[in-house]
């Protein structure tokens, strides 16, 4: 039996989403704590959620993740903290790109900012990363909700990271189309950096925005696509191509941009 924790940074009890009752099923053991109580419990799960999708990420926010994350970092066997916060912005969105950015374990730590909440991926995600470590533990199945789709069985854009689990940005750069020397210009760094260490602490922050844009993905049919995507010039930017931005150092603002439209936001 694997284990789930559903945590929230608020008082109020909460009851786990049905959403994840439905997809676990009754061979996972589920519990639901608020983040502060969650940090100072001994027993880690497998999976830990945390939502924090309609919170203001403070201080003492940041501090309480930053506790659970270092429990989760210092278990044994193979356990992963997932973070969603798709409505995270402005300080709210820098305090949790240094928390991910600042990871012991960046290889247990997932750090959504775009999107609907999907527990599907999160188990997909630890499940790849018991395959990687060789793990003779199975987690339990499995079913699909009723409106999943093909994309659900890998983690999304798993194909962007090293076998560490962090951001790599040789695959970043085959997919957006682009040399490593571009997106060191972009980024404002050195093109060493990059290619001495692709998958390195420091380029996480700002790989992450390039991780929200590939998610277009998801309205595409492939990589091909994606990438005549980034060339095509779009209406509601301005007649220019999302690349077209990016170069112009507004990656940030092409990843909000994705965000509406897989959200059904406004733009």
């Amino acid at each position: 039996m694997a284990d789930f924790l559903y945590t929230y940074p608020d008082h109020r009890q909460r009851q786990t989403p049905a959403q994840a009752m439905d997809l676990l099923g009754e061979d996972w053991r589920m519990r639901n704590l608020n983040l502060e109580r969650a940090a100072t419990e001994t027993d880690v799960p497998n999976l830990t959620w945390v939502e924090l999708n309609e919170e203001k990420v403070d201080e003492e926010l940041y501090v309480s993740l930053s506790t659970l994350a270092e429990r989760v970092w210092q278990s044994e066997g193979v356990h992963l903290l997932y973070v969603t916060a798709y409505n995270a912005r402005g300080g709210s969105r820098d305090r949790l790109l240094k928390f991910l950015r600042t990871a012991k374990r960046p290889e247990r730590v997932e750090l959504d900012l775009v999107g609907a909440r999907d527990f599907a991926v999160a188990v997909a995600r630890l499940n790849a990363m018991m395959s990687a470590v060789g793990s003779s533990a199975a987690l339990p199945a499995c079913p699909t909700s009723p409106d999943a789709t093909n994309r659900h069985l890998e983690p999304l854009n798993a194909d962007l990271r090293s076998e560490r689990g962090t951001l790599d940005a040789k695959p970043i750069c085959k997919l957006f189309g682009i040399t490593q020397a571009d997106l060191a210009a972009w980024v404002g760094m050195k093109k060493s950096t990059i290619s001495k260490t692709s998958d390195g602490k420091k380029l996480q922050e700002v790989l992450q925005p390039y991780e929200g844009v590939a998610r277009m993905r998801l309205l595409l049919k492939d990589a091909d696509a994606f990438r005549a995507w980034l060339r095509t010039e779009e209406p509601l930017l301005e007649g220019k191509s999302p690349l077209h931005w990016i170069k112009q150092g507004k990656v940030r603002e092409i990843a909000d941009y994705v965000d509406d439209a897989l959200t059904g936001q406004p733009s």
